[in-house]
């Protein structure tokens, strides 16, 4: 089977799950593999953020990566992603606080 990497872009609120504090909001890459040509799926990538302590999801885009010329962390991600099945990047700084 081949497959492509969707990222996912998104703000999510953190949970105690988190090493972040709960109720703060963050960007969020969220990596899923997925066949070739086909669509964006949304609720997989739902469930890995949430299988990784993060709620309140606001999807802001999606695309297919181009592994070439990715550096880190992003590298990492989409191997992991490849290698895994799904991967999750987060940013420290929070965009938002609780809310």
């Amino acid at each position: 089977m081949s497959t492509d990497v969707h990222i996912f872009l998104a703000v999510g609120k953190a949970t105690a799950a988190t090493r972040y504090p709960a109720g703060e909001f963050h960007a969020v890459h969220i990596y899923v593999r997925q066949r070739i040509g086909t669509d964006h799926d949304w609720a997989a990538a739902e469930v890995v953020a949430m299988q990784g302590g993060w709620t309140d999801l606001e999807f802001r885009n999606a695309a297919v990566m181009n592994s070439q010329g990715l550096e880190e962390p992003m590298r990492s991600c989409h191997e992991t992603a490849v290698n895994d099945g799904h991967a999750l990047l987060v940013y420290d700084e929070p965009v938002r606080a609780t809310g």
